[in-house]
């Protein structure tokens, strides 16, 4: 889906604060509304983890 869900107030009620990103993109904010109208929490944001453990991996070049 290539959701970034940010740490903003607005879907506190879907999302947690241990994100990666601070600021959400137009499929971060999908997910967080899709969440929201189906009563559902994206729990991968409520727990803390590593850093390294939060995305996924881009190539050094970003383009691949």
């Amino acid at each position: 889906m290539n959701a970034k869900i940010g740490k903003e107030d607005v879907y506190q009620n879907a999302a947690g604060k241990h994100t990666l990103h601070q600021i959400r993109n137009r499929n971060g904010e999908w997910v967080c509304e899709y969440a929201i109208a189906n009563n559902m929490k994206i729990i991968s944001t409520y727990y803390q983890h590593k850093r390294i453990h939060k995305g996924t991996w881009i190539t050094p070049d970003a383009k691949h």
